[in-house]
């Protein structure tokens, strides 16, 4: 008797997805010194020394009985970190950003849209001056992977060849512009490992509209495309990556995928117990959560 191939059934296949940002590379000074460069440049340009600066009544009273000493202890700090030299005044608007707006803020890109409204009532079209921010904290982006400032997480590469080698396919999924992300990927994550870089495909948020390029969110929608990209069938284990329980774990899980969440800086409540992670792994860095994984797939999904 023959046997038709056709009609053996085929083990489902598991595909897992990286997010980029913090879950696999980072750098403890990255956002410092790239935040602390956007708001360099966004004070120096004219239409915001026009505006006054800082003139919201809270702010202006915050900023008028700020810490001398913390605030010379920041300008130090952040000169450091880019070269050059703060005001007060520059200081203070990054602490406002770091305490009140990046922690809870899953977009980098629009938080100098709100530091400003947050901060300033004097301008009316504040485009241009998140143009200069987002343009100076793209290009300390570019020094930190020159410099080295920008590292792969501990056990990152060696996850990624672990999985590669059980069989998994694996992709990066992540937030931000396909050239810069990718570079990202090829000097960052991969810089000792040419032979992964054709191996791993790269999947970003930005949607070419005409002559517009613009960053999208990781909505459920996003993670769906996802699946008709690999050619994912209903079958398969579909598996995701990251560090934000908002914008990786939450939308993820909504389309379908199992779920892996390594707590970033930003989302160290769920570490500590003081949230609730809805995702089906919980954590604290990559080497643990690929022990769990593995688990996982060993006794069946």
């Amino acid at each position: 008797m023959k046997l038709n191939l056709n009609s053996v059934k085929q083990p489902p296949k598991v595909h897992i997805f990286f997010d980029l940002d913090e879950t696999l590379i980072s750098g403890p000074n990255h956002w410092k010194s790239a935040a602390a460069n956007a708001i360099h440049s966004l004070t120096n340009h004219q239409i915001y020394k026009n505006s006054g600066g800082i003139s919201k009544p809270e702010y202006v009273h915050n900023f008028l009985r700020w810490n001398p000493e913390e605030s010379a202890k920041l300008k130090k700090e952040l000169g450091g970190l880019t070269g050059k030299k703060f005001t007060d005044e520059q200081v203070f608007l990054f602490k406002v950003l770091r305490d009140e707006i990046y922690n809870k803020n899953s977009n980098d890109l629009k938080q100098f849209d709100k530091l400003i409204k947050k901060t300033n009532t004097n301008i009316k079209n504040i485009k241009p001056l998140v143009k200069v921010a987002v343009d100076a904290y793209h290009d300390q982006t570019e020094k930190n992977i020159q410099s080295g400032v920008l590292s792969a997480n501990k056990g990152a590469v060696d996850a990624i060849k672990e999985l590669l080698n059980l069989g998994a396919t694996v992709s990066i999924a992540t937030k931000g512009y396909d050239d810069k992300q990718k570079r990202k990927v090829n000097e960052v994550l991969f810089k000792s490992e040419n032979n992964l870089r054709s191996k791993i495909p790269v999947f970003t948020t930005e949607k070419k509209l005409i002559w517009i390029r613009k960053v999208g969110e990781k909505t459920p929608a996003f993670y769906q495309s996802l699946k008709r990209k690999i050619g994912a069938k209903k079958t398969d284990f579909l598996v995701y990556i990251g560090d934000r329980h908002d914008s990786d774990i939450i939308p993820a899980k909504k389309a379908g995928f199992f779920t892996i969440h390594i707590p970033g800086r930003r989302d160290k409540e769920y570490l500590d117990g003081i949230k609730q992670s809805d995702a089906d792994i919980l954590a604290s860095n990559i080497p643990s959560a690929m022990d769990e994984l593995k688990s996982k797939l060993r006794v069946g999904r």
